[in-house]
């Protein structure tokens, strides 16, 4: 078991690389580009192209998530409110995003003060702006952590 120790701490320092050098190059890519035919939100893999005529409405939340940063976030809908672009603007300054929003001329909403995904969920019902898992953290949690047990009972009992 010993001489797997310096395998396994390879695996994980080349692992942890990999992990900062796409966070870089995300950081470094990271992108939003308002031209009068469409908006882009270039990410480090991804490039979301929606055309400007469609986003009807903004919603600018800042969302708490348990044991983390607040983070800023909005939600770009169609005239359906239907989600057109999510934005994490944790990424630019506050003043660009703010210029973003300004510069779309839409109705614009979200709550005054941070809250998590699940009071977002209930504040706009049927959008879902935010995830399953997102709005239930800690159930998610609980349930991989007892599927985690039980399969490790099972291997300990089948042996």
């Amino acid at each position: 078991m010993l001489e797997a120790g310096p395998v396994i701490g390879s695996g994980v320092a080349a692992l942890f690389a990999v992990m900062v050098v796409l966070s870089a190059l995300h950081l470094y890519r990271s992108r939003i580009l308002l031209t009068p035919q469409e908006i882009v939100h270039r990410g480090a893999v991804l490039q979301r192209r929606r055309a400007r005529s469609s986003v009807a409405e903004v919603v600018r939340a800042t969302i708490v998530a348990p044991q983390g940063p607040h983070v800023e976030t909005v939600f770009l809908l169609d005239a359906r409110r239907t989600l057109l672009l999510r934005i994490n603007a944790r990424n630019y300054a506050r003043g660009d995003i703010g210029r973003l929003v300004r510069a779309l001329g839409v109705r614009r909403s979200g709550p005054r003060r941070p809250v998590d995904s699940g009071e977002l969920a209930k504040m706009y019902p049927g959008l879902h702006l935010v995830s399953f898992v997102e709005r239930y953290p800690y159930r998610i949690g609980f349930a991989i952590t007892g599927v985690v047990l039980i399969g490790f009972v099972g291997v300990l009992v089948a042996s």
